[in-house]
């Protein structure tokens, strides 16, 4: 009884869905064609170089330290030795935290940065929608590794073009 009346109510929603007007946009297409995207890019780059410079720095510290310690290691004794490991393997473990910092801090930074951007692209899209009379406008994905609900789509339901032609 309950498959019957899940069909009678997909049966009877059929006709809605089929009334709606619907599309898809690319925003990262969008995004990559605003003025001001450029001069952020380059804010990303930037914080991700001093980021990269200070996990660099002490790596550097680390391949020394286990430089002198591979040098010397046959005339340390056993307890110091030792020491000397564990504290190789302390800055081991700081390096692995803060790669794993550093790609938390760049994430957010991007976020901060990118996101009024993306703000403006939703309300340029949401304002497009509304003076077309879409009812559904679905985000199109770049990546691969994304699944996009759909697996077929029109080409000439793509509006990413006109809304770039509506920025102009």
């Amino acid at each position: 009884m309950k498959i019957i009346t899940c069909l009678f109510f997909v049966w009877c929603a059929f006709p809605a869905f089929a009334q709606q007007k619907i599309a898809f946009v690319n925003l990262d297409s969008i995004v990559s064609k605003l003025p001001e995207t450029k001069s952020k890019l380059q804010i990303i780059e930037s914080y991700g170089k001093q980021l990269q410079a200070q996990l660099e720095k002490k790596t550097a510290q680390f391949q020394q330290k286990q430089k002198q310690l591979q040098e010397t290691a046959a005339s340390l004794s056993l307890i110091l030795l030792e020491e000397k490991k564990q504290e190789l393997e302390k800055l081991r473990g700081d390096i692995i935290s803060m790669q794993q910092s550093s790609r938390e801090r760049f994430d957010k930074k991007q976020q901060e940065i990118f996101s009024p951007i993306y703000k403006k692209v939703n309300k340029m899209v949401a304002d497009f929608a509304k003076v077309e009379k879409y009812d559904f406008i679905f985000v199109q994905k770049n990546t691969t590794n994304f699944l996009f609900p759909f697996a077929y789509w029109q080409e000439n339901d793509n509006v990413t073009q006109a809304i770039l032609e509506k920025m102009k």
